[in-house]
């Protein structure tokens, strides 16, 4: 039976609520054990499970399976494999003449060039990706890296046509601390070698100038193809997730242009201007004190509730946290519905930290928020619950965009009580590293 990725998905409001009674324990599975159920559910030969990788994807993917399964959330790898290949070359084909099309000296280029060189400086993680990887011997093994089992998304010779700057990956394993064990489960049955023999694969790119060159032609490409989108600074912080995570280019760019086309929905739909005002709605009736404190700080929504907005906090958040967050609004269909939520459980996590400040200090911790990728399921939990309370007192809540009442019988017990003090203490711990002396009950 063939199922297209979207006819996957309304399947799974439907089912997972059972989820929800091992919320907590849902990491209880051990990673390779989350692994290799990603893996099992990638390497499906006909049709690709997407509602499966939706409910895996909202308690975080894996590293080395995270640019795969997001191509099948956002609807760029078809959940129907029976045609992959011709589809993979025809995007390619149109990829290429996009990028031809699009002028060498495009005027946004210095821009752009000035804002990943600003990116990749604060970002030391990329460093991973102009950096040889060891692996062990057993584990580099060529073959079945090529195969389904990696989402079928590594540069092959399936690529015909597309010009070679476009394979800068080769066949390097995927991002990641963790990448060795994607082979491990491949080739545990069929390595005779000494696993201890260590093999230094190429970095997947040669170079800064390399990782620099794929921001600049997929955003310049963007531009070619959207025409009537203005270039923002926020699209560097907004593709580098894309860029960290998948190896092909093509597919870099196809994620990203999801992506904008439901930003541009949204914006659409409700104005910025609109959306801070409802926020800010709500923030008043949710957290009063904090809001009447901001208020008197002067601290103006415009400085930080629309940047938060506008990079879905792909610049406030450390990295490997906005990673984690996207993993579960990408889980979702209209995932980033939640983000106006998602920024008032910062708020409420914050809330203690945030009220000894003055206006520039609540500034710079909110441009520069202190939670790691284990608060992030806390804080989407937190997000989805603030939504249902919006959209029970109200009746409606904050429509952001069309998906705003999607899963919310996942949540039908529990309040925040419970764990809020916990990403309290986290953000406690962060403020004594910043010299603020805050009493704080542990």
């Amino acid at each position: 039976m063939t199922m297209t990725a979207a006819a996957a998905v309304p399947s799974n409001t439907g089912h997972h609520h059972h989820h929800h009674h091992h919320h907590h324990t849902a990491t209880g599975l051990t990673v390779s054990g989350v692994l290799d159920e990603y893996l099992e559910t990638l390497s499906a030969e006909v049709t690709v499970d997407v509602a499966k990788l939706r409910d895996l994807a909202r308690h975080g993917i894996p590293a080395p399976v995270r640019g795969d399964v997001w191509c099948y959330l956002l609807g760029i790898a078809p959940a129907d494999r029976s045609h992959e290949l011709s589809r993979k070359r025809a995007r390619a084909a149109a990829y290429e003449a996009l990028c031809a099309s699009t002028p060498t000296h495009h005027p946004v280029l210095k821009q752009v060039r000035g804002e990943v060189n600003r990116f990749l400086r604060r970002t030391p993680l990329f460093n991973r990706l102009v950096t040889p990887v060891v692996i062990p011997l057993a584990e580099a093994l060529p073959g079945p890296l090529l195969s389904p089992a990696n989402g079928g998304t590594s540069p092959g010779s399936e690529s015909s046509g597309a010009s070679d700057r476009f394979n800068l990956a080769g066949s390097s394993p995927p991002v990641g601390a963790g990448s060795g064990g994607v082979r491990r489960s491949v080739f545990v049955d069929q390595s005779p070698l000494d696993a201890a023999t260590v093999h230094t694969a190429p970095p997947l790119y040669s170079g800064v100038d390399a990782v620099r060159a794929v921001f600049e032609r997929v955003i310049t490409a963007y531009l070619n193809s959207a025409t009537q989108a203005d270039y923002h600074p926020s699209w560097v912080a907004l593709l580098a997730p894309f860029v960290y995570c998948i190896r092909d280019e093509r597919d870099i760019y196809y994620c990203f242009e999801a992506l904008m086309q439901q930003l541009e929905t949204l914006d659409y739909e409700q104005p910025l201007p609109r959306r801070v005002s409802q926020f800010m709605a709500l923030f008043r009736t949710t957290l009063p004190d904090l809001y009447t404190y901001f208020d008197d700080e002067s601290a103006d929504a415009k400085d930080w509730l629309a940047p938060m907005f506008q990079s879905l906090l792909a610049r406030e958040l450390p990295f490997e946290s906005v990673l984690r967050l996207w993993d579960a609004y990408f889980a979702e269909r209209h995932g980033i519905a939640l983000h106006p939520y998602l920024c008032l459980a910062l708020l409420h996590a914050l809330k203690d930290n945030l009220e000894d400040l003055e206006c520039s200090e609540i500034l710079g911790v909110l441009r520069r928020l202190p939670f790691k990728p284990a608060d992030i399921e806390n804080l989407v939990y937190l997000a989805k619950n603030l939504r249902m309370d919006a959209e029970r007192d109200s009746g409606v809540g904050l429509e952001f965009a069309h998906g705003a009442s999607l899963d919310l019988d996942v949540f039908g017990v529990g309040g925040a009580d419970d764990w809020v003090p916990s990403l309290q203490a986290a953000a406690g711990s962060y403020d004594q590293a910043r010299g603020f002396a805050l009493a704080m009950s542990r």
